[in-house]
């Protein structure tokens, strides 16, 4: 039996009719999904009344730096273009993170900013699903090689220099991000 919301359903895996399988299992899906959504609706609305709000901006980073004068943690784009062409990766890896990387120079645009915006990092708009959740990909592709990789999010990630509809490119306010992220 599967509870969702206060819905009981009984599935029974009949192997000898997949169709009728396959109809039991897209009720289940999409009354999950629904379920998610009010869920999520749920909390949301919960947070408002409360007066916490939705972290509107997402990151992931690594330690490592690309060069000695990079001061702090580099994003997953930069840690995955130095771990191809620095390391000994192996084949599937490679070609899984070669396919991220692709669909990303497709989707997303890599804006020219002035030398002194050097220090800006590249936030994703909450928003933005598909590219965090191919981002997530590319984060777990790192993490399966060693590569530690930090997730944080903000509200006010820095003085925005760059935006479009799923990133944004702040500079951080301070000396780092510290003040306005959350880490998790």
């Amino acid at each position: 039996m599967i509870v969702i919301g206060n819905q009981k359903l009984f599935v029974r895996f009949v192997a000898a009719d997949p169709v009728a399988w396959s109809a039991h299992f897209d009720l289940l899906s999409s009354r999950l999904v629904a379920d998610l959504e009010n869920l999520r609706d749920a909390i949301c609305a919960l947070h408002a009344s409360k007066g916490v709000t939705t972290r509107n901006y997402r990151r992931s980073n690594t330690p490592r730096r690309s060069a000695a004068k990079e001061r702090g943690p580099v994003g997953i784009f930069k840690s995955a273009y130095l771990l191809l062409k620095q390391e000994k990766v192996y084949e599937a890896t490679s070609r899984l993170l070669k396919d991220e990387l692709a669909w990303f120079e497709q989707h997303l645009v890599v804006p020219k900013l002035s030398s002194t915006h050097r220090r800006a990092k590249f936030w994703f708009r909450s928003e933005a699903e598909e590219m965090i959740e191919r981002a997530w990909a590319m984060t777990l592709l790192l993490k399966d090689h060693g590569l530690p990789v930090t997730q944080h999010t903000a509200d006010d990630p820095g003085e925005i220099i760059y935006e479009d509809q799923y990133q944004i490119a702040a500079i951080p306010r301070g000396a780092g991000v510290k003040g306005g992220t959350k880490r998790r």
